[in-house]
């Protein structure tokens, strides 16, 4: 296996792994069950981190795979997909008999976008920055550009 394909496999399984887990679950038919009283339903936190750490995993496939893309590309396609990713799987349940609930897809979508604001902070506080001429893994690799040209 040529270290290209090993580095995707390395980055994009636990995705792919945790996208079929969420859609798996999501579309399986399961007995209503009351909750625990609570100030936020515990189905919607379930969704939040669900998402959020879709969008992590996403986001480090993004930036550390075999062709890394800087934080500017990374966070905008991470959110994008991972949301998107959400809203289809609660379109896809009305097919399976389960129900579409709007509340669910905000919280899929404020777990992506929690998730990736938090990867943008911690990022420039680390001094990662948002272009990958300024990313120490872009310089590793060898392909460093020139910032001005970006």
């Amino acid at each position: 296996m040529r270290e290209s394909s090993r580095k995707f496999a390395a980055f994009w399984t636990p995705v792919i792994l945790w996208a079929g887990a969420i859609l798996t679950l999501s579309v399986i038919k399961t007995p209503k069950i009351e909750p625990p009283e609570g100030p936020v339903p515990w189905d919607k936190v379930w969704h939040f981190c669900s998402y959020a750490f879709l969008t992590v995993l996403a986001l480090r496939a993004l930036r550390s795979g075999s062709v890394p893309l800087s934080l500017y590309t990374a966070v905008p396609l991470s959110f994008v997909v991972a949301s998107g990713y959400g809203i289809i799987i609660e379109l896809i349940q009305t097919l399976v008999e389960r129900d579409m609930e709007l509340a669910d897809a905000i919280s899929n979508i404020a777990g992506a976008g929690v998730a990736s604001a938090l990867y943008v902070f911690l990022s420039l506080r680390k001094g990662k920055g948002f272009c990958a001429a300024h990313d120490p893994q872009s310089k590793e690799n060898g392909s460093e550009r020139n910032p001005e040209n970006q």
